[in-house]
C-alpha cells in the first residue's frame, strides 16, 4: 500500500533468496505466562504461513514467485538454521549420532490443507532426550502423565485493519 506493487518482490524475499544459493532461516519464540488462566496462544507457525501463501495478514498477496513449501519452510527452522551457528553435524535432522529435537504434531504439517494450517499445534516436545511437553489428550493415549504448560490454544487468525501510513495512522 505504501511502496507500490513495484516494490512488493523486496518484501521477505524467500524464493528469491533461495534461488540465488542462500539458505535463509526461521525461527520464532514464544513470550506469553501460560500460567494465567486468561492467556491463548496462537500456535507459533502461523507466523511462518505468509512464506508458504504470500498472503499477508490483510488478506493481500504479495510477490507470490517467493512463495516456499513446507518441505522448504521446515529446513528454514531445522537443518539450515543448524548450518548458520556451524553445528549441522549435532543439530538439524534427526539422524544417529546427533542431538534428537523434535516435536510431535496434532496432525500431518505436510499434508494438512492450508485453510487448516491454523490448527495444528504440538502434541509433544522432547529437547535433549527429555519431554519438555506432554499434551494432556496425548498423555492420555500413551497411558502416561502429561508434562510441561498446558498451553490454551486460539486458532483464530486475527486480521488486523488495513491502515494507510501516508495519512499518519498505524505503526511503521
Amino acid at each position: 500500500q505504501v511502496y507500490g506493487k513495484k516494490y512488493e518482490n523486496r518484501l521477505a524475499p524467500i524464493g528469491s533468496t533461495i534461488k540465488a544459493g542462500v539458505m535463509p532461516t526461521y525461527e520464532a519464540e514464544l513470550d506469553i505466562d501460560l500460567s494465567k488462566p486468561e492467556n491463548t496462544i496462537q500456535p507459533l507457525h502461523l507466523d511462518a504461513k505468509p512464506f508458504i501463501t504470500r498472503i499477508n495478514r490483510w488478506g493481500d498477496v504479495i510477490s507470490k514467485a517467493d512463495a516456499v513449501d513446507r518441505e522448504t519452510l521446515l529446513k528454514m527452522s531445522t537443518i539450515w538454521a543448524a548450518y548458520y551457528v556451524m553445528r549441522e553435524s549435532e543439530l538439524g535432522s534427526l539422524e544417529p549420532g546427533k542431538f534428537a529435537d523434535y516435536v510431535v504434531w496434532n496432525k500431518d504439517y505436510l499434508a494438512v490443507p492450508m485453510d487448516e494450517f491454523q490448527t495444528l499445534y504440538p502434541l509433544m516436545t522432547v529437547v535433549g532426550n527429555k519431554t519438555k511437553v506432554l499434551r494432556e489428550e496425548f498423555a492420555k493415549v500413551m497411558g502416561v502423565p502429561a508434562v510441561g504448560k498446558q498451553a490454551k490454544w486460539n486458532f483464530v487468525e486475527e486480521k488486523p485493519q488495513p491502515v494507510d501510513l501516508l495519512k499518519g495512522g498505524g505503526e511503521i
